[in-house]
Parts: C-alpha cells; sequence; structure tokens
C-alpha cells in the first residue's frame, strides 16, 4: 500500500492511504509529539466517530494513529476561495461540531482555520467536511498541568492556554468558542493568516470588527425590519 505524505511538521506526519479512506499520523520529530499523538488517539476513541476523525487503529509502540480522512482541504488552504453563498452553511456546521465536543464533555482547545476540513473538487469548495487535530484536546473542566497541554496556535487560541502562569487554570469551552470567533471572523475578513495576524497584533480590533460585521451583513442578510 502506497502513503503519500500529507503534511509534514516537526508534530507529525500524516500519510494517506492509498486506496482507502483513511490516514496515518506519525509522531513528529519534536520532544513531546508522542504524548500529542497518545492523546489524541484516547480523545479519537472516547468520540467514538460522533465529531472529527473515526478513529480505526493505533500503535502505542511504534507511534502511528489511523482514522478516517475528513475532507481534501483545510479552510487556510481556500480561505480566499469560499463562495459567498457557501459561508452560513460553513458556520453553523462548524458550531455545530464545537458545540457537540463540548456536548461529549471535551474542549478542542487547537481551533483555526487549519483544522477545519471542506472538500474541493473542480467545482470549488462544496462543502463542510469536521473538524480534526485532537492533540491538545481535553476533558472539560480540567487543568492544564499536563505534559504539553499549554499551547496552541496564535491569533486564534484563548490567551488562557498559551502561558505557564494558567496551568493550574481548568479548561473551559469559552476556549474554543473565542478561537471559532476568531475563525469565523478570518473567514468573513479574509486574507491570510499572516495578514490576520499582523492586523490583530498592531490593535487594529475596531477594523476587524467593523470588517466582520459589514461582511457578515452582506453574506447572512442584515435584518431590514428595524
Amino acid at each position: 500500500m502506497s502513503r503519500p505524505l500529507v503534511h509534514s511538521s516537526t508534530m507529525s506526519d500524516v500519510y494517506y492511504r492509498s486506496g482507502s479512506n483513511e490516514i496515518e499520523k506519525h509522531r513528529g520529530s519534536r520532544n513531546g509529539s508522542e504524548v500529542i499523538l497518545d492523546r489524541e488517539a484516547q480523545v479519537l476513541q472516547a468520540l467514538g466517530g460522533k465529531v472529527g476523525p473515526k478513529f480505526v487503529s493505533y500503535d502505542s509502540t511504534q507511534k502511528v494513529l489511523v482514522m478516517s480522512r475528513l475532507g481534501t482541504h483545510d479552510l487556510s488552504d481556500v480561505i480566499h476561495d469560499l463562495p459567498k453563498n457557501f459561508i452560513p452553511g460553513l458556520v453553523k456546521q462548524f458550531m455545530n461540531d464545537v458545540q457537540t465536543i463540548h456536548d461529549l464533555g471535551y474542549i478542542h482547545r487547537d481551533i483555526k482555520p487549519g483544522n477545519v476540513m471542506v472538500n474541493l473538487d473542480h467545482r470549488g469548495v462544496y462543502s463542510y467536511a469536521g473538524l480534526v487535530d485532537f492533540g491538545m484536546t481535553l476533558i472539560s473542566n480540567r487543568k492544564q498541568n499536563e505534559d504539553l497541554a499549554l499551547g496552541g496556535t496564535a491569533p486564534y487560541t484563548h490567551p488562557t492556554q498559551m502561558e505557564k502562569e494558567y496551568k493550574q487554570m481548568r479548561c473551559h469551552p469559552g476556549q474554543d468558542w473565542y478561537a471559532a470567533a476568531r475563525t469565523i471572523s478570518h473567514i468573513l475578513v479574509g486574507g491570510s493568516s499572516s495578514a490576520f495576524e499582523a492586523s490583530l497584533q498592531k490593535d487594529a480590533a475596531a477594523e476587524i470588527i467593523n470588517s466582520t460585521i459589514v461582511n457578515a451583513e452582506y453574506i447572512f442578510g442584515a435584518d431590514k425590519t428595524n
């Protein structure tokens, strides 16, 4: 079975399993990446395919996680090309998945465009596929003092996940909704991840909020009754 490489980072290497709808995720070169992979395997088993990829198997010795494949592209690949009429449905399904994770007793803790999967073909983006990458996920209300429990992805991750001073703090749904709101804002504002982050860093919050509202009114439809 051939295994085309899909994604490579210091945290993991991901391969397609040709002839199947499955992917393999291997530990990366960074120390501690095996801890993240162990955690993801445990969480996917607990979620039982109700949200995110379906767990297939995990070799805890070789550190190889096999799961179902979701989507063809992540949002960071296609954020420039999203059809306007596709965005409301995408946002609704995305938020439903976040809520499902919480209903099952977990906090995802790494929500960002790169972890939102969609399907793309010659027609363009045509459907939402789901959320992926559960390596930062913790049981709701658990303290963030586990190995490699602190972290995330700027500019989406809630600040209380990033600094050692918060490691005794318990994780909570608000962390995910903060990241979800920033992800949705980025979808509506558009532009690259680096441009979105730079706008936040230069304290352009008012500009981003205004742009988000203007685009949301255009895409979702403003209430004209008042």
